[in-house]
């Protein structure tokens, strides 16, 4: 799992919380801030996190690929969003938040939002779904490709 834009943490701990004992499973969380990470750090994660400060769209390249990828920052989700999809495999989904228009919000964030919303409901490679929970969540499925 890829989770990026670690924030404060909030977004981890609840995947964390979420895989209980599991064993079978890797969540790489990627902050930009070296602040935030480095507060992070001090955190007792569990041995299957590992959290790394860099720019999540540097980052992406050498990552690999993911079961789960959840873009919770401006990079990833509204910039380099090919590279993100490029990290999810076949199968795999896609977790994008705050997609519902928030009035505070400026008139730049609704142009991305808006057209984040058309890209990822009508992208070939992916089978999506609008929900209008909490912020608004559009959850995708990475296609298989035909006969795999």
């Amino acid at each position: 799992m890829l989770e990026m834009g670690t924030g404060v943490g909030m977004a981890t701990a609840w995947i964390v919380t979420g895989l209980g004992d599991r064993r079978d499973v890797e969540v790489v969380t990627v902050e930009r801030d070296p602040r935030l990470a480095e507060s992070l750090r001090a955190w007792p994660w569990p041995a299957f996190v590992r959290l790394l400060q860099a720019d999540a769209l540097d980052a992406l390249g050498r990552l690999g690929t993911f079961d789960l990828v959840f873009p919770d920052s401006h990079a990833g989700k509204y910039l380099g969003l090919d590279r993100t999809l490029a990290a999810l495999r076949p199968g795999g989904m896609l977790l994008v938040d705050d997609m519902t228009p928030m009035p505070a919000a400026g008139g730049e964030w609704h142009e991305l939002a808006a057209e984040l919303r058309r890209t990822l409901l009508s992208h070939p490679e992916l089978q999506a779904i609008d929900m209008d929970w909490c912020g608004g969540v559009i959850l995708a499925v990475r296609r298989r490709p035909a006969g795999a």
